[in-house]
């Protein structure tokens, strides 16, 4: 059953919180920017104003990079905040989205490679922990990459910047990537259901392939080669629900095409 409740947006500055707010307003969807405080206790002073409608928590997904570990921090304490509230309001729905460097599957046990890995498990935990799993979704998104724009991902590097790729992950197969349109579009239409998913999994693309073949096509600018076209095909991880919600299942060869070959 869908709902036509608002949606609050955390993290709204950044890349994918902006192409929700878009995505909101394409479709006419009552919108609202949940706008954090990082200096005082309290990251989000106007959440207990909020009663209904849907929280997509895109907060803190721009700080991969940042080596300052009180922003770490503040990213749990506001996780921890907003499922405080969610919990005390059942009208209110929270959408997290998560990294999908820990993995496919919900598993806890393994130690986490960074600090952004770890603030997002530590969300993880939290949300599972306190909120019945019809009321949130947890969606661990690979890197976000958008057509025409210069952003941090490896691809980006590659293409922009003439980045080496090391000998050591050459072979690695690489399935790293979504479009952030594709993304805010899924995120938009699961707001709108009444009852969540709970864990609803990693996004990647279909199709993976070797970084030494995605180094060599893009610093080729050629996709003609016959042996870029010899990729191991891997089963999807997308959940059924987010084909069903319109997510296309987009392999990585189009994704390339998508952002470089115009």
């Amino acid at each position: 059953m869908e709902i036509t409740s608002p949606v609050y947006v955390s993290g709204y500055h950044g890349q994918l919180g902006k192409a929700v707010m878009n995505e909101c307003w394409r479709i006419k969807r009552s919108v609202f920017t949940l706008k954090a405080e990082i200096g005082g206790g309290t990251i989000y002073p106007h959440l207990n104003e909020i009663t209904s409608g849907t929280i997509i928590h895109c907060g803190a997904d721009a700080l991969r990079d940042s080596i300052d570990m009180l922003l770490y921090k503040k990213n749990i304490t506001a996780t921890q905040q907003i499922v405080d509230h969610v919990q005390r309001n059942s009208r209110l729905r929270i959408i997290f989205t998560s990294a999908s460097s820990l993995g496919a599957k919900l598993r806890w046990e393994a130690a986490p490679t960074s600090m952004y890995c770890y603030s997002k498990l530590v969300a993880e935990m939290t949300i599972h922990d306190h909120i019945p799993p019809n009321r949130y979704t947890i969606i661990r998104l690979p890197g976000l990459y958008e057509p025409g724009v210069r952003g941090k991902g490896i691809l980006d590097r590659l293409y922009y910047e003439d980045a080496v790729i090391s000998p050591s992950s050459a072979s690695s197969q690489f399935s790293n990537i979504a479009l952030v349109r594709d993304v805010a579009m899924l995120l938009v239409n699961l707001s709108a259901r009444r009852d969540q998913i709970g864990y609803a999994g990693r996004i990647q693309a279909i199709t993976s392939l070797p970084m030494s073949v995605l180094s060599t096509i893009i610093k080729t600018r050629s996709m003609a080669h016959p042996s870029h076209l010899r990729s191991n095909v891997q089963n999807t991880v997308l959940d059924k629900e987010f084909c069903e919600l319109g997510f296309p299942r987009r392999d990585m060869l189009e994704l390339l095409r998508v952002l470089y070959f115009k």
